[in-house]
């Protein structure tokens, strides 16, 4: 055989190969994942600054920073998550590169799962998912709740295969993500734990071993926070008492207030409801068009997505996009499946291809002017505490410093070196946290964009202007007698 026609029957086989693997729906569980991982990178500023939840986590295991204190409502998860960086590095690019590359990772795992059960429903889900602005957005942010929606996927994933296929290893490993779920989310987790029971039922098989399983996942996955709450908090029932009190208990009607941030903003924007409200007629046009487990896995997806949205719409009073990530996931799931019910009813497929991925190309375009504001927003904020720090920093030299800010201590802590605390409207209580801290030898500021600096830090202090922040007011106070 000539030269020729070895070259030929190599590409041949590559072509071959290539057609294969596009054929499998995992194939485009990864490519989603990948093009998920680089939108991040593109469209985000990868060198913006922490936030105040993100310092919080990420303060607890950086030797660059002192810990600010978890409060009672947070668990440990997304501390173990950035550690692996934050221990080695201050760089902000690298934190965010990191995180972007860990959740489209965790991405592609958690729909992976579900290929097995639901076939091409599986990447038209994940792609569902990480198109929304606020995915894409917290894909790279360290916090706990796109890596809870992501594990709640899994999790229920895993238990749907296992109701037909039970092994060990797969009762394992559902343990393992469950008590992964507790030490990103308590709360979160409960849920999915009470969703993976509910899987049992609906599927009508399995609902002995996927009790232990789950249970076992808890009990293991909740160490960590019930030894923290007696260490800390008194017990677990204080801590969630302590808890409550934090996010405000009892009944509250959040539901006109997410429509309103669907587009990151407080306007009632028509697009972004009308995509929410796509993804529930399709996710209700899958479980009408199909009959035996594909429509059980639709009700089970939707019956998951509805329990984890009812705390934050209506038994919470703080309000935030990312808290309903979970049942966006899992809403994407039954949406998946309701794209796939419209193909097969369908004799046009590739006509239905067609419309549906422009309307998905012209969704996700919608989705880029809302995550650059948002974005620019984040940026703007976290850049604040970045020039505060700066600035402290820069004042106050080697040795120990502390400092008082009535806005994002745990950020502008990270960017001095300093520790720091909120500064309060009581002056007296103010300066005597200021005299503790100099008896220990240690130099004290404060910055405010108080018009009056004297009202709240009192008498004997010399404030000067922050030149890049002067117009909106900001100062770096010191006593005169430091």
């Amino acid at each position: 055989m000539d030269a020729g026609a070895i070259t030929s029957t190599r590409a041949d086989k590559s072509v071959t190969w290539l057609g294969n693997w596009l054929r499998r729906p995992e194939s485009w569980v990864l490519v989603v994942a990948v093009v998920y991982g680089l939108a991040q990178l593109l469209v985000l500023d990868s060198r913006r600054f922490l936030t105040w939840d993100e310092a919080v986590y990420v303060a607890e295991v950086s030797p660059f920073a002192d810990a600010v204190g978890m409060g009672a409502h947070r668990a440990r998860g997304i501390t173990y998550l950035v550690a692996p960086v934050t221990m080695l590095t201050e760089s902000m690019p690298a934190l965010r590169v990191y995180l972007a590359i860990a959740s489209s990772a965790a991405l592609f795992g958690a729909f992976f799962v579900w290929c097995r059960s639901i076939g091409w429903a599986a990447p038209t889900a994940a792609a569902l998912f990480a198109s929304s602005w606020i995915t894409l957005f917290y894909g790279s942010a360290a916090y706990p709740n796109l890596y809870s929606a992501l594990l709640a996927v899994a999790v229920l994933g895993l238990a749907w295969l296992i109701t037909t296929s039970p092994n060990r290893s797969r009762l394992l490993l559902l343990s393992a993500l469950v008590a992964a779920t507790v030490l990103v989310r308590p709360l979160d987790a409960a849920l999915v734990a009470v969703s993976v029971l509910i899987t049992g039922v609906v599927a009508g098989q399995g609902l002995p071993a996927l009790s232990v399983a789950t249970a076992s996942g808890v009990a293991v996955g909740a160490v960590p926070w019930v030894v923290e709450s007696w260490a800390r908090f008194g017990g677990p029932l204080q801590r969630l008492e302590i808890s409550g009190e934090t996010v405000g208990g009892g009944l509250h009607n959040n539901l006109q207030d997410y429509l309103r941030l669907l587009d990151g903003t407080a306007m009632l924007n028509v697009v972004a409801v009308a995509s929410l409200g796509a993804l529930v007629i399709l996710g209700l046009l899958g479980f009408a068009s199909y009959d035996g487990r594909s429509r059980r896995a639709s009700l089970v997806s939707m019956m998951a997505s509805a329990l984890l949205a009812a705390p934050y719409l209506f038994a919470t009073e703080p309000l935030a996009q990312r808290f309903l990530l979970p049942a966006l996931a899992l809403l994407c799931l039954a949406s998946g499946l309701g794209v796939t019910a419209v193909f097969a009813r369908l004799g046009d497929r590739r006509g239905v291809a067609i419309v549906l991925t422009g309307v998905l190309v012209l969704v996700s375009l919608w989705n880029v002017p809302a995550i650059r504001a948002w974005d620019d927003r984040q940026v703007g904020n976290t850049e604040t505490a970045r020039t505060l720090g700066d600035a402290i920093e820069m004042e106050a030299g080697p040795g120990s410093c502390f400092f008082l800010s009535p806005s994002n201590h745990p950020a502008i802590a990270i960017a001095s070196g300093c520790r720091g605390a909120g500064l309060g409207v009581d002056v007296e209580d103010n300066r005597r946290r200021i005299e503790s801290v100099r008896s220990e030898g240690a130099r004290v500021f404060v910055v405010t964009n108080s018009v009056d600096p004297g009202v709240i830090v009192g008498d004997g202090w010399i404030c000067r202007p922050i030149p890049s922040l002067a117009e909106r007011g900001w100062q770096l106070c010191a006593p005169a007698d430091q």
